[in-house]
């Protein structure tokens, strides 16, 4: 269950582009944060919360999905380590290599290309954001309509995009 911003409860697959008018505010820019959890020896769990900087209670940070990326490492191995915590800039552009549009973080130091998209397991994922509904044992699930829900957050926000990673 998720709470909206105007103060609705809603699970996390009826957050459809109809009811995204209601929790993005107008004039405001969008903040996304994912925590992420310790990571295993295949990957790294998380959480994704949209955050609304004018509401100054817990309930200024709504649970949107759950996340799965690669392992976390102190020295970079290509296609098999996440990227490091920080603010980045986020836009949905078009993706060569998955032929539609998706959400694309900006300035990721050793990084190209990252971005949030479907997967279930650790091997969808080469340094990007994989989004879901719900955890499995080896990874997540319920992705399509998650990436949608990004989407359009990110298109409906009159404001800059940002994703803090921690």
């Amino acid at each position: 269950m998720i709470k909206t911003l105007n103060g609705r409860i809603a699970t996390c697959e009826s957050l459809t582009v109809q009811s995204q008018k209601s929790i993005i505010q107008r004039g405001c820019d969008m903040k996304l944060l994912l925590e992420r959890e310790p990571s295993t020896d295949k990957f790294t769990r998380g959480r994704l919360y949209l955050l609304n900087p004018k509401i100054k209670t817990s309930d200024a940070k709504m649970f949107i999905c759950h996340t799965l990326e690669d392992v976390q490492r102190d020295v970079k191995i290509a296609g098999k380590t996440a990227i490091g915590w920080g603010m980045y800039k986020l836009i949905v552009s078009m993706s060569n290599r998955f032929k539609k549009r998706l959400p694309l973080l900006l300035d990721v130091p050793n990084f190209a290309g990252v971005r949030i998209h479907g997967g279930n397991d650790e091997t969808d994922t080469e340094g990007c954001i994989l989004v879901g509904t719900r955890k499995t044992a080896t990874g997540i699930a319920g992705c399509a309509p998650m990436v949608e829900a990004i989407i359009g957050l990110i298109d409906k926000a009159e404001g800059i995009c940002t994703i803090e990673i921690r």
